[in-house]
């Protein structure tokens, strides 16, 4: 079962490949920032048992973008290359998972802090193989055995 650290492991590495210079903050640090950089977090939004063996999960991957001074022309091009990253499908712990949409934001008491959210949906199973013995030989009655 994938779960919610892989997925932020996952989406920090493909932000990074995409952006070496700019580093990337987590909920762990709240000063002392090089910028512009990126802050990171994920975001659960469901889990719903579909069956006793399957679970639907979706979460979000939020970015914000953190700036000296707020600069548009570099917001929206760093918003085109992360929707390039995370396009259609990401690979995350040997699985395809489904981006659902990739859509931006302005938060902050100004509304001029830029966050773009990746969102994310997949299929797990979440059945236990179990440690039985397979049957090696089936007895039918009324069949004939050749």
């Amino acid at each position: 079962m994938i779960e919610l650290l892989e997925v932020k492991k996952s989406c920090n590495k493909a932000l990074k490949e995409a952006f070496p210079k700019l580093k990337i903050y987590g909920t762990d640090v709240r000063e002392g920032m090089d910028l512009p950089s990126f802050y990171t977090e994920i975001v659960p939004y469901t889990l719903n048992y579909e069956s006793i063996n399957l679970v639907r999960q979706k979460c979000g991957y939020k970015i914000t973008l953190l700036e000296k001074t707020p600069n548009e022309e570099f917001q929206l091009s760093v918003f085109e290359k992360i929707r390039k990253v995370f396009h259609l499908k990401i690979k995350i712990k040997e699985k395809l998972v489904t981006v659902s949409s990739v859509e931006f934001d302005y938060i902050g008491t100004e509304n001029n802090i830029f966050q773009i959210t990746a969102r994310f949906e997949w299929y797990d199973t979440i059945a236990e193989p179990k440690d039985e013995e397979t049957a090696k030989e089936l007895v039918m009655r009324g069949v004939e055995n050749e």
